[in-house]
């Protein structure tokens, strides 16, 4: 009973922890688009002018957003992937070599990096819409 008290708040934690952190990354998503647009504001002014329609506008800082998930998904992966290693060691003396997390996170690393990418792809879409929406309506 005590473990499963333990684990019910753990899980608690980390799901608190994971939407604050979700919070926080779409707030960064959403000045980085900012500051791109801001940065490319006259150009993004000559296609309006020219008759470039909004999603064709929206569509560039999608891409570029894209391109940067995909290179923060690989990273982020790599050094969980190294943490993970020196964890196994540690969690292997308490669990008598019945817990291998590297074995899990290779074993469902198709699974985790699909959803990883499903949900950085949302709060980049919503991020990036707000962030372009304001802007073209000045």
């Amino acid at each position: 009973n005590l473990f499963n008290n333990f684990f019910n708040k753990l899980e608690k934690f980390t799901l608190t922890i994971t939407l604050i952190l979700a919070f926080i990354s779409s707030l960064l998503v959403f000045n980085t688009i900012r500051v791109t647009i801001y940065t490319y504001r006259d150009e993004i002014n000559i296609m309006h002018l020219v008759g470039a329609s909004r999603v064709f506008i929206r569509f560039q800082f999608f891409l570029e957003g894209i391109f940067y998930s995909v290179l923060s998904l690989l990273t982020s992966t790599i050094i969980f992937y190294l943490f993970l290693d020196i964890i196994n060691a540690y969690t292997s003396r308490y669990f008598d070599h019945s817990i291998n997390l590297v074995n899990y996170f290779s074993e469902n690393f198709l699974y985790i990096i699909s959803v990883e990418f499903i949900i950085v792809t949302i709060l980049l879409s919503l991020a990036s819409s707000v962030a372009i929406d304001k802007y073209l309506k000045r």
